[in-house]
């Protein structure tokens, strides 16, 4: 599996060991887009659930048929399938619902009608018209559009279980009030228009699971919002927003919540309330600090990434060791000093990034983070770095370009490291243990392991 980005072999493995019958690979929650499905998938044959949505997978290999036990398919969002792939699904006899791309001017196969559940996607083209023979279908209850805002839309699709409405690039400078109607909408993608106020009637949406409202011109959003109790990702990066509403704390089933690139200044209190938010995204804002609540060890205990860059920031409190759960902190570019000695706190973490600071040292309990794989210190004002960096046994990327240092540890115990940056630092000659490295690790792995100690 070694092509395999680590976090799709993390799960894969996992999913062997434990024989889980279900798999998610989805975008939305791996963040990474698979073009193909790796083949170690296919030794899982006590799966009976496979969710591969919004990646960009146009072929399904051979092997699928292995799959004896899957019931549930999940493709949509991603390519059209050739007519190879298409005559292999239909060998997987056990399906009880089949996600997929499909050209809305082809003709469905008739084994399609024999499958309990079907969900289409015919968003990869602007729809006008859908014909009859795929509205009309009985076994569809999952429809992903990208609709032409100049037609009305079929008012029967309110029959569907699951309607799934794009809406994105549209050019749209007001959300259509008619959308409000369809109470089966569980996913809806305003993102990329010229929006600048949402009707208030859009709480009424509650089955909506995933709303996009990124990249429009909204300064405020209504307090209806927070009706929408089963959304679980709320876009809302790219706008200008200065506040948000208190009632966005009722929204008790989110796990992703995205406010980047506004203008807020504050955290609504009530976000403490969000007890299963796994990704948090308030980035490039003007956050001055960060309210005790969000950070108390009560609140936001399953929070995996924190993404806080570009804000203001000058401190941070100890209580930010109470986010045990973390695996991801990004505080690129704020003008932070020093960083608390509760850092050492978050065992879990393996991505932390602080370049962009005017960082001067750091606690030696960062030796502590032992299941770190990428370290960004660059751009700092750091003389020293602490002996304990030589823990991070875990540790692939080390990145301490653009400070003061004129000489690190020994990291000759880091047998991970493939990536070291030292330029635009003050050696007078190459550190020893950085020469011990080199002669160790570079006639092993020459395309890898890249040195940058030009500049010392």
């Amino acid at each position: 599996m070694t092509d395999i980005p680590l976090i799709i072999q993390s799960k894969i493995q996992k999913a062997k060991e434990n024989q889980q019958k279900e798999l998610d690979l989805s975008y939305s929650t791996t963040g990474i887009y698979l073009k193909y499905i790796p083949l170690v998938i296919f030794e899982l044959e006590y799966l009976e659930k496979l969710d591969l949505r919004d990646n960009g997978i146009r072929e399904i290999p051979s092997q699928i048929t292995r799959l004896k036990n899957l019931e549930y398919f999940n493709l949509i969002g991603n390519k059209l399938l050739n007519i190879t792939s298409l005559q292999r699904l239909e060998k997987l006899s056990s399906l009880l619902f089949l996600g997929l791309a499909w050209d809305i001017n082809k003709v469905l196969p008739d084994w399609f009608k024999k499958i309990p559940k079907i969900g289409l996607d015919l968003s990869h083209k602007k729809t006008k018209i859908i014909p009859e023979s795929i509205l009309f279908l009985q076994n569809l209850t999952c429809l992903r559009l990208k609709w032409d805002i100049s037609e009305t839309l079929p008012t029967s699709l309110d029959r569907l279980e699951e309607l799934q409405l794009d809406l994105s690039f549209n050019q749209l400078k007001s959300c259509p009030e008619s959308l409000c109607d369809f109470s089966t909408l569980t996913q809806l993608n305003l993102s990329f228009n010229q929006i600048e106020l949402l009707p208030k009637s859009l709480g009424n949406l509650t089955n909506l699971v995933k709303l996009d409202l990124s990249n429009n011109q909204l300064t405020t959003v209504p307090e209806s919002l927070g009706n929408l109790e089963n959304l679980t990702e709320l876009y809302l990066s790219n706008n200008q927003l200065t506040t948000i509403p208190e009632s966005l704390g009722n929204l008790e089933n989110l796990t992703e919540l995205y406010l980047s690139n506004n203008q807020l200044t504050t955290i609504p209190e009530s976000l403490g309330n969000l007890h299963k938010l796994a990704y948090f995204d308030i980035s490039n804002n003007m956050l001055t600090g960060l309210p005790k609540y969000l950070i108390n060890g009560e609140n936001l205990q399953n929070l995996l990434g924190l993404d806080l860059s570009y804000n203001q920031l000058s401190y941070l409190p100890e209580l930010l060791g109470n986010l045990t759960s973390l695996k991801e902190l990004y505080l690129w570019e704020n003008k932070l000093i020093s960083i608390p000695k509760s850092l050492g706190n978050l065992l879990n973490l393996t991505e932390l990034y602080l370049s962009g600071n005017q960082l001067i040292n750091l606690p030696e309990s960062l030796g502590n983070l032992t299941n770190l794989i990428r370290l960004d210190l660059s751009s700092n004002q750091l003389k020293i770095v602490p002996e304990s960096i030589i823990n991070l046994s875990s540790l692939a990327e080390l990145h301490l370009s653009n400070n003061q240092l004129t000489n690190i540890p020994d990291l000759n115990n880091l047998t991970n490291l493939i990536w070291l940056n030292l330029n635009g630092n003050k050696f007078t000659s190459l550190p020893e243990s950085i020469i011990k490295i080199t002669e160790l690790k570079y006639p092993k792995e020459k395309t890898e392991f890249i040195p940058h100690c030009k500049d010392y």
